[in-house]
């Protein structure tokens, strides 16, 4: 009978089945004694209830929904998308051939990959020339005091080129360029490009051993680097330009022979999955088509003040850069010191009338919703997954980008005009194609989740020495033979596409995560982890803090004896940058497996930050209590102990950053480096305590 059906099928109670007309439901089926219920369809229905059933010789659906749960746009797209796969059926010998998207939707979907625009097909030299020659007294870089027009970075540049030159330096070479943030950030870089090769920006907040692979991987043929930085390189035994000796270098003519489009621009390097970072090769033309859409996107022209706010060695600072120096705008370098320091970044956002500016997605997020700088145009988002908020009116648009830096910073981008429920990743770009696919590239239709292939101008070359991982990664364009769109990237994000053409992003169909707008390979944390002395089995996760949205990793470690998670961090950040060290290291018996031998995440226990309860002291002055509440507001923890360290509980950051806007608003002298200085409620409570007692002048000493 249909119910003994359902019983061996451990059916739930709540499935509404029709048979035979009738309608049933099911209740306590899984080893209890079931019973059948015969309910009236007005009594009991399901969200989504849907019939199919022969009419005149033909197949008729039939759907019953809840309004509060489904839109009919959504239903409608769901029944096509039905029927297609039922057409399929009896047309395809395997299912794997079976096709979800119809004529029709795939004309739909077409309309909305219509980006193409005549940005010139060129190199970022004969760009920055061109903005050089027109604007040649305008000031083209500022950090802190110093600043260079247009016409002194243009010669100061060429110097640095015909240096390089005279030591061989050339096309199909590298540079690497290693030096904190200053103004050669822009020189060093336009230097190097001048003479044809690429640069490749080395960060360095970097360990010693993630640049040296770097530079080893890459054929290092030449370094340009800040002298105190030298002993973060010590294998490498090649030439160095000295930063302190750029301004003797001697005077140079123009060079007069530019890159061609295809020309290696950049080398830039991602977490891999194998443990080896990869670099990836972007070309002159890829930046030369990201310049002339961001400058139509964001209205961008000479009289604009960009931030140079991202790190060197992050793809962002590309957008941070070229945009504005191939347009005859200021690029404004913020100071490391004040990056996080939001409200002190506000100031300087006034003081230097900065109209454009990029951060990542976080940090952007609150840095939107904190303060009020009218001349600040656009602030753009990404490297994250964006939290919604809620647009303000007549000041800065928010713009939510998104993109791998396969494909030149950014893939798809959209103002927040409104609050979302879920943000999207908005549209394609100049010269870009999304395409949605599953697992055998067919394309699927809006609604449903698939890979986000990414095809266009910005598609960058490959990865350094890597032609399997290239292979694997960079495909021939299944839908279309456009040379401009002949190549594709596959990305593995699962997105979603929405019938008005934004893309909505989902997440990975792997282990790779972005945590502080950084891509990381778990696996790639995983590795180092499993060399710890004493650790015999480990797997690396990642998870969203409830409180505050951001993602973090969790090392779940085994080991016969207790595992010292102090030095097994301090081993991982040895051999990896800060952003990959996990948040939590967690001690378990065993790492639960699934009947496949793969990681049971759900079997894994939740992540929790370490508080000794034992040493818990509780706060008792006034003081106290307010300093321990904004440290557990900041942290999500229910208390924080007087003793206990911000940044053992998993203090980052961005988290000093909230305390820090929180403090200003309690009328605390409290600054955001103070933290990082006294970063118990116990030694905070001291430092404030001396500051108001002493008044004004004695902040300003201490400062």
């Amino acid at each position: 009978s249909f119910a003994e059906i359902a019983r061996t099928h451990g059916i739930n109670s709540d499935i509404l089945f029709v048979y035979q007309g009738k309608e049933f439901l099911f209740d306590s089926i899984g080893g209890e004694k079931a019973e059948m219920v015969q309910v009236p369809a007005s009594e009991a229905k399901a969200p989504l209830h849907i019939e199919i059933f022969e009419k005149d010789g033909q197949p008729v659906f039939s759907c019953e929904y809840r309004r509060d749960m489904f839109s009919e746009d959504y239903l409608l797209r769901f029944l096509t998308c039905l029927e297609q796969a039922a057409l399929e059926f009896t047309r395809k010998q395997r299912l794997g051939e079976v096709c979800l998207t119809d004529a029709q939707t795939a004309a739909e979907m077409d309309a909305g990959n219509e980006t193409e625009r005549p940005f010139p097909v060129t190199d970022i030299v004969s760009l920055f020339r061109a903005a050089a020659d027109k604007f040649p007294d305008r000031p083209a870089v500022i950090f802190k005091e110093e600043e260079l027009s247009y016409r002194q970075l243009d010669e100061l540049s060429d110097r640095i080129a015909g240096f390089l030159q005279s030591r061989g330096i050339g096309k199909g070479r590298v540079v690497s360029v290693l030096i904190p943030r200053c103004s050669e950030m822009a020189a060093a870089s336009l230097g190097v490009l001048k003479t044809g090769a690429a640069y490749q920006p080395l960060d360095p907040s970097y360990p010693t051993e993630r640049l040296s692979f770097m530079m080893k991987d890459a054929d290092c043929s030449f370094l340009i680097a800040d002298e105190p930085l030298l002993e973060k390189v010590p294998d490498y035994k090649g030439e160095v330009l000295l930063l302190k000796d750029i301004p003797a270098l001697p005077a140079c003519g123009r060079i007069k022979e530019h890159p061609a489009p295809e020309d290696l621009f950049i080398l830039l390097y991602t977490s891999g999955s194998t443990g080896t970072p990869k670099g990836v090769m972007l070309e002159h033309g890829n930046l030369a088509n990201f310049c002339g859409w961001y400058r139509e996107y964001y209205s961008l022209d000479e009289t604009c003040r960009v931030a140079a706010y991202a790190s060197y060695g992050f793809d962002a600072n590309m957008m941070d850069l070229y945009p504005a120096l191939t347009t005859g705008a200021c690029v404004c370098i913020v100071e490391e010191e004040i990056r996080l320091d939001l409200l002190t970044l506000e100031i300087w956002f006034k003081r230097r009338g900065i109209t454009h500016s990029f951060m990542t997605t976080q940090i952007a997020r609150q840095f939107y919703t904190m303060t009020s700088i009218p001349q600040l145009r656009f602030l753009s988002a990404g490297g994250e997954k964006l939290v919604p908020v809620a647009p303000k009116t007549g000041e800065t648009r928010l713009i939510n980008a998104y993109g791998p830096t396969e494909c030149t910073i950014f893939s798809t981008a959209m103002p927040v005009d409104r609050l979302y429920e879920r943000v999207p990743i908005g549209r394609p770009i100049g010269n870009y194609r999304c395409y949605v696919v599953d697992e055998q590239l067919h394309r699927l239709p809006p609604f449903v989740p698939g890979e986000l292939l990414i095809a266009g101008r910005g598609v960058g070359r490959g990865y350094l020495g890597r032609p399997d991982l290239t292979e694997k990664a960079f495909i021939k364009n299944p839908f279309s033979d456009d040379p401009g769109y002949a190549r594709a990237y596959r990305t593995g994000d699962i997105v979603r596409l929405l019938p008005d053409g934004t893309v909505d992003f989902l997440g990975r169909n792997d282990g790779q995560v972005k945590v502080r707008g950084f891509r990381i390979e778990l696996s790639e944390v995983e590795s180092v982890v499993r060399e710890f002395p004493g650790i015999t089995d480990a797997t690396v996760q990642a998870f969203d803090n409830e409180n505050n949205g951001e993602k973090f990793i969790t090392a779940y470690v085994v080991s016969a004896s207790p595992v010292d998670e102090t030095a097994l961090k301090d081993f991982i950040r040895r051999q990896k940058p800060a952003y990959m060290v996990p948040s939590v290291i967690m001690q378990i018996d065993a790492i639960p497996l699934t009947q496949n031998q793969k990681v049971n995440r759900r079997a894994l226990p939740k992540p929790e930050w370490k508080q000794d309860e034992r040493a818990y002291a509780a706060p008792v002055t006034e003081l106290q209590k307010k300093l321990c509440d904004m440290f557990a507001g900041a942290l999500g923890l229910d208390r924080v102990g007087i003793n206990e360290n911000f940044f053992d509980l998993g203090g980052t950051s961005l988290t000093v950053a909230k305390i820090a806007v929180r403090a200003a608003a309690e009328n605390l002298p409290i600054a955001f480096k103070d933290i990082f200085d006294y970063p118990t409620v116990e030694a905070l409570e001291k430092y404030v305590l001396s500051i108001m007692q002493s008044g004004p002048a004695a902040k300003q000493e201490v400062d």
